[in-house]
């Protein structure tokens, strides 16, 4: 088994309509890609990104492990389009996000309007404090009759989080992706893994005491471009990384192996590492063919490339597809000490997984408290190297720099 292998791009694949439950499970399980539509895929060669061009890239994006489109202020006068492109999203499995634009009283007006066609939420771009003001849930009948409710959220360091009311754990788990990628690269620049380790203690201490995120909580993107509708646009991974490498790929890991929603800007899979173009905020297209100095970063240079990045995103997002641990369990930190490892258990429905992660530029062996897993066999899930079974109480893995492994732990 390799590696990393492609999922080619090819027809879209039909999966059961979304049943008509609240936010809740399906937002603690998503995975997020947030796009404009203008600068995605232009399906009528007129120079701009179009809904038809989102509707035939919905089998890449199914690819990419995507069940919920993030979409960047869509226009009005785009309609019947947008109809169009919800149905054929539902379709594929794929949930509807749109953000909003302009003063609360104008949000207010745009959010009943794109809940009254079938966005599954809006996204408010005041801050958190400003949801107690912002748009309701509004119910509206589903194909199958049933009724289904749009919701709001709110942007924090540019990941989409659903407003107070009932829903504080999993606000709790928006709000904790808000934080994920700032802490992420506190741990590259100080070599370590404690500021990983206390956002999730901070994580585990919300969850069971039922306390919402609070706005205070939001430490915010130094240096984040804003556009001229003021919506945030987080940096590119690829550019907070330094390009494509080892850092890149052990960021791309922990962002999927975490609880919680993570959030792709398109082409943060492709290394891509710039947004806007211009001081009107228009972002630079998806860079889907390779141009003529055969650049590395494009889906086209990529797509064959069995270890590119694209498909190492693709097979982490397989993986989580198919474990309910990674998209729904705990997480518990198991690792001794306070180097630049990091360890912890993702459990659910009887299964563990083990991640591990090394932050620093040099190799480093991250000992791990297994209590209670002595004699567990331990399996590689995106690799083909064995790994010893757990013999007693402390396991120790052997990783390089920027090292990371998921690895499932099995009764034998």
């Amino acid at each position: 088994m390799p590696l990393f292998t492609r999922a080619p791009e090819t027809g879209l694949d039909r999966l059961p309509q979304h049943p008509a439950t609240e936010t809740g499970s399906w937002y603690a399980e998503a995975v997020l890609y947030r796009l404009g539509v203008g600068a995605f895929y232009d399906a009528d060669h007129d120079g701009i990104g179009d809904f038809e061009g989102l509707i035939r890239k919905l089998p890449y994006l199914q690819s990419l492990g995507v069940t919920c489109v993030d979409l960047f202020a869509p226009n009005r006068d785009q309609h019947a389009e947008f109809v169009r492109f919800g149905l054929a999203a539902r379709t594929a499995g794929v949930r509807v996000l749109v953000e909003l634009a302009g003063n609360p009283a104008r949000q207010r007006d745009e959010s009943a309007y794109w809940l009254d066609h079938d966005a599954d939420g809006v996204v408010l771009t005041s801050p958190p404090a400003a949801c107690t003001n912002g748009c309701a849930r509004r119910a509206r009948p589903a194909p199958d009759g049933t009724q289904r409710r749009g919701m709001s959220f709110v942007r924090v360091n540019g990941v989409p989080v659903p407003c107070a009311g009932g829903q504080d754990a999993i606000g709790g788990l928006g709000a904790f992706r808000a934080q994920v990628v700032p802490t992420l690269m506190e741990g590259f620049t100080r070599q370590s893994g404690v500021p990983l380790l206390g956002l999730m203690v901070r994580l585990a201490l919300r969850m069971t005491s039922g306390r919402a995120w609070h706005e205070d909580d939001d430490e915010g993107w130094p240096g984040t471009p804003t556009s001229a509708g003021g919506s945030h646009v987080p940096p590119r991974l690829a550019r907070l990384t330094e390009g494509p490498g080892p850092r890149l790929n052990l960021l791309h890991a922990l962002l999927f192996a975490l609880p919680g929603p993570p959030l792709l800007v398109f082409g943060d899979e492709i290394g891509m590492d710039d947004v806007v173009r211009d001081p009107a905020g228009n972002w630079s297209p998806m860079r889907w063919h390779r141009g003529q100095d055969g650049d590395a970063v494009s889906v086209q240079s990529q797509e064959r490339l069995r270890s590119s990045l694209l498909n190492r995103v693709r097979t982490l997002a397989r993986q989580r597809r198919r474990s309910n641990a990674l998209g729904c369990g705990n997480a518990s930190p198991v690792g001794l000490g306070a180097g630049p490892g990091v360890a912890f258990l993702r459990e659910c429905g009887g299964e563990t997984i083990l991640v591990v992660a090394n932050f620093s530029p040099v190799v480093h062996v991250v000992a791990c408290d297994l209590s209670g897993h002595e004699g567990k066999r331990v399996d590689d899930m995106v690799g083909e190297k064995p790994f010893p079974p757990v013999l007693d109480a402390q396991y120790r893995v052997n990783l390089g720099p920027y090292g990371w492994k998921w690895l499932r732990l099995v009764t034998p």
